[in-house]
């Protein structure tokens, strides 16, 4: 329903189910169908800031990206089929592993308001799902002993998944955590060969992706993903970013979040409360703790990755919806195997159904609401541009989906999609990579101009720079409810 929602709006609203990041990735690689060059802004700049798998994809098909809203629409298209075929790969696998009352929090992630939007993004997020859910159902829905075959599928899913997004390797890197615990703690290896194969695939794709930005940068690592680094050295490693991922993964909201906490907390209580009771009344007994050993493993895996995805991304200064790719696999396998504790205790398990109900509400009703309302704007002064053509090259912070529409007319300044500004924004230098580059137009919010915290992560000079620029044209934002507002192109002198 919330997909043909999607596709029958006109493009003034689509706009803003879409992230402003996909139109990066999007233009990419349509400027390397037409020149092979790996480029945003038309060969002015290189970049090696975009996930391989995807953007290479895309590229085999230039009758798409010849029409810009043609692309659009079967770009979303694609990765809502991925993300289909994850959803029956999961809830089959969940079913089998767990029972049927585990596909109740699979149904809750699944529904939640970030795998929604991310799940249409145009980004690697499908991809990232799909591959994950492929994983683990080949690497560890059976203990019996894997093929050659099933092996080098196990080997090939692990390469694909770090070519899809550099760190998927986390997963495979906690089954080989679990697996090692599990042999320490009972001399078990029943999914070792699997896990390690696994995490050979992964190693051999990350070798690919830093052998690819060796050739085109000389860095192993993309600029863009040095960027993220130099920008979460400067406001601070933290945590807190990287759990709030994991609570949008299933809830969306923190208020959502701890509501299904607190109902959950509630069962737990009585559980005790009714335990000690049957322990005075010196009537109780021993209930049966299900048979599942693999299941606690697969849980334990689960909960491994969930903290080594969230140490990994204490590093990211910001979250964005499709970060959370990573945990939906983990999440959904600590959920599904705590629902499988509850089966044999009434009380909890109703708590955990009355819970997983309430929370598909909001679910449902976030479904319909624009995420980047402010896109519009954005969309809109990409019309101007292309009508009104400014007399000298324009560049900006946040404009992807800029630059998509005037097909490369756009640099970027925050490293993302521009390796050679790497070295200004870690040197401070940025006015002077504009002045040396001859920006003569500046186009994005004026927040993002006028924040000192951003001018300190960017590499610039707010005050500075906020003195050297002339609004020429602004796209006024109706709603007034966010930090980004009015999108301005604004004259640099």
């Amino acid at each position: 329903m919330r997909y043909a929602f999607l596709f029958t709006r006109p493009i003034g609203t689509l706009i803003c189910f879409v992230p402003d990041d996909a139109f990066y990735e999007l233009q990419l690689a349509r400027h390397f169908v037409a020149t092979g060059i790996w480029s945003f802004d038309s060969g002015f700049t290189s970049t090696t800031g975009f996930h391989l798998f995807n953007v290479y994809l895309m590229s085999l098909f230039p009758w798409v990206l010849a029409d810009p809203l043609l692309a659009l629409r079967v770009w979303m298209g694609v990765g809502i089929a991925l993300s289909i075929a994850s959803i029956f790969i999961i809830c089959h696998f969940t079913e089998r592993r767990f029972g049927a009352l585990a596909l109740l929090p699979v149904f809750l992630v699944l529904t939640s308001r970030f795998f929604q939007i991310s799940c249409s993004s145009i980004l690697e997020f499908p991809f990232v799902i799909v591959l994950a859910a492929a994983y683990t159902t080949a690497g560890f829905s059976s203990r019996s002993e894997k093929s050659p075959g099933a092996l080098v599928r196990i080997f090939l899913l692990g390469m694909l998944g770090s070519l899809v997004r550099s760190d998927f390797g986390g997963l495979p890197l906690a089954f080989v955590i679990a697996c090692a615990a599990r042999f320490l703690w009972n001399r078990r290896h029943d999914f070792m060969a699997a896990s390690l194969v696994g995490l050979c695939g992964a190693v051999a794709g990350l070798f690919l992706v830093s052998m690819h930005n060796f050739f085109l940068s000389g860095h192993l690592l993309s600029d863009s993903a040095r960027v993220k680094a130099l920008a979460g050295h400067r406001s601070g490693y933290s945590v807190m970013n990287s759990l709030l991922l994991t609570v949008l993964t299933v809830a969306s909201s923190k208020v959502e979040f701890f509501l299904i906490f607190a109902i959950v907390g509630v069962g737990v209580l009585a559980l005790v409360v009714a335990s000690a009771l049957r322990e005075r009344q010196g009537t109780s007994a021993q209930i049966a703790e299900p048979s599942g050993g693999d299941n606690y493993f697969l849980a334990g895996a689960g909960a491994c990755a969930i903290v080594i995805y969230v140490l990994v991304y204490g590093f990211v200064p910001s979250i964005q919806p499709w970060y959370t790719a990573n945990f939906v696999i983990p999440i959904v396998l600590v959920l599904s195997a705590c629902t499988q504790w509850s089966e044999s205790r009434p009380m909890l398990r109703a708590a955990i159904v009355g819970a997983f109900v309430l929370a598909l509400v909001p679910h449902l009703r976030n479904s319909y609401k624009p995420v980047w309302p402010h896109q519009r704007h954005m969309y809109e002064m990409s019309q101007y541009l292309a009508e009104h053509p400014p007399n000298g090259r324009m560049a900006g912070w946040n404009v992807g989906i800029v630059g998509y529409f005037l097909d490369g007319k756009v640099t970027n300044l925050d490293g993302l999609m521009n390796d050679q500004i790497y070295a200004d924004i870690r040197d401070r230098t940025v006015e002077e990579y504009l002045d040396r580059s001859r920006i003569k137009y500046l186009v994005d919010f004026p927040r993002q101009i006028n924040s000192a915290d951003l001018g300190n992560m960017g590499g610039y000079d707010s005050l500075r720079i906020g003195r050297r620029v002339t609004a020429l044209e602004t796209k006024t934002s109706w709603r007034r409810d966010g930090e980004w507002l009015d999108y301005t192109l604004f004259r640099f002198r």
